[in-house]
């Protein structure tokens, strides 16, 4: 494997299970550069499977080809097997299921933006963005020990459903709502989920 390469076809998910009550999918850049590249693997539980019980293992198999390297004229072939261990549960009751709200948060990996708190001189960006496994972890350990259920919300509000979960956290958000969003919370809230808002300051412009 050279310094960049590319992702040749897409990730396979290969388990010798024959109930796969797994669906795994894969998001990946076109060019995997140095420090930025990334593979995203997405796992979701198979709806036949809300109250099923157990361990799910595989691998997620990926060639990668990069260009030659000294000396070479044929590109460079890798092939890259992950293992992957999950444990399934069955379906947690609704008000047990909290989704986080992190589409309208900082990305990570991020880019070079200020933290919020401007009067810590020594690490001014915010390099982890925010998210729950970075630096919000310890509100997320905290959240696992009083028996609640997390998920992460990478898309706008008009994309889940509601009645699956008793509250949204909305924490330090950083992008803009949309309408449709604004009209859909409104209903939900009516029909059962409660809203919690963490914010700072807001500029207009």
């Amino acid at each position: 494997m050279g310094v960049t390469g590319r992702i040749v076809d897409e990730p396979q998910w290969i388990t010798s299970q024959q109930d796969n009550h797994l669906e795994v999918s894969f998001s990946y850049p076109a060019t995997l550069w140095p420090w930025t590249g990334y593979l995203g693997i997405y796992l979701k539980v198979s709806p036949k499977a809300s109250k099923w019980q157990g361990i799910i293992e595989g691998l997620v198999q990926l060639q990668i080809e990069s260009p030659p390297g000294p000396g070479e004229r044929e590109p460079r072939q890798s092939i890259l097997q992950l293992p992957i261990k999950a444990e399934v549960i069955p379906t947690p009751p609704r008000s047990k299921r909290i989704l986080w709200d992190q589409y309208h948060n900082l990305r990570y990996p991020s880019g070079y933006f200020p933290r919020d708190a401007l009067w810590i001189k020594k690490e001014p960006f915010d390099w982890n963005g925010d998210h729950l496994h970075t630096n919000f972890r310890e509100l997320y350990n905290y959240l696992r020990e009083q028996g609640y259920f997390i998920e992460t919300l990478g898309f706008p509000y008009t994309c889940f459903d509601a009645s699956q979960y008793g509250t949204l956290l909305i924490v330090d958000p950083e992008d803009e709502f949309f309408p449709d969003e604004i009209t859909k919370l409104e209903r939900d809230v009516e029909n059962g989920l409660s809203v919690a808002v963490f914010a700072d300051w807001y500029n207009v412009d």
